[in-house]
């Protein structure tokens, strides 16, 4: 059995930014999830267990800036 590979979360609006980030990591050898706002990293952090870091830009669309969803995602997810 293979072992899995880490899994990286990128919150990003702009797709072709988002892209090269998941370009780049999936070359070093990461899984990556891909995000444009705070609700859709929400939702894929809830049915994704697996993920274990998250990557966000500090100004995203909505009401829930980068520096909020960090804040988030370490209450909700403290391990």
């Amino acid at each position: 059995m293979t072992p899995s590979r880490p899994a990286v979360l990128i919150v990003e609006d702009q797709p072709f930014v988002g892209m090269v980030a998941s370009d780049i990591l999936k070359e070093s050898g990461f899984e990556t999830f891909h995000a444009f706002d705070a609700n859709d990293a929400t939702t894929l952090l809830k049915n994704h267990p697996e993920i274990e870091v998250v990557v966000t830009e500090a100004k995203l669309p909505g009401e829930v800036n980068g520096l909020d969803l960090c804040r988030q995602v370490s209450a909700q997810w403290p391990d």
